[in-house]
């Protein structure tokens, strides 16, 4: 078998890549978690539609003007992703994704640092 064109055929061994997203929490805090700390803080019967309020109108200002900063938690921005070829693993099949919008978000400075001073305290999952 020649070394620079080996037969797709023959089984070979791969290594198993690492993980680079891999979760140091072992649970995700959901809507209902941010309500009962909002009610917490606050000590507000209302919290739950606080909260609601807040989010809609995160949703209602990303929606109108595209870009919403706020100071040291970070910035929420719609992009347009392009259209681009993407090919079918099972059948080799070619096909266009076409563009699309999507909101990626970019943590603030205080955050990044924030997180990063609590990864020094922990170590992943096992």
């Amino acid at each position: 078998m020649n070394e620079k064109n080996p037969d797709p055929h023959q089984e070979r061994s791969l290594p198993i890549p690492q993980n680079p997203k891999k979760r140091l929490f072992e649970s995700t805090a959901t809507k209902n978690d941010l309500i009962q700390a909002v009610a917490d803080t606050v000590e507000c019967c209302h919290a739950p539609l606080v909260v609601q309020k807040v989010l809609d109108a995160l949703v209602e200002l990303i929606l109108t003007k595209g870009r919403v900063e706020i100071r040291d938690f970070g910035v929420f921005e719609v992009q347009l992703r392009e259209e681009r070829r993407t090919i079918n693993p099972r059948n080799h099949e070619i096909t266009i994704t076409p563009a699309k919008a999507v909101v990626v978000y970019r943590p603030g400075k205080k955050l990044r640092e924030a997180v990063q001073s609590r990864l020094t305290n922990l170590s992943p999952k096992d």
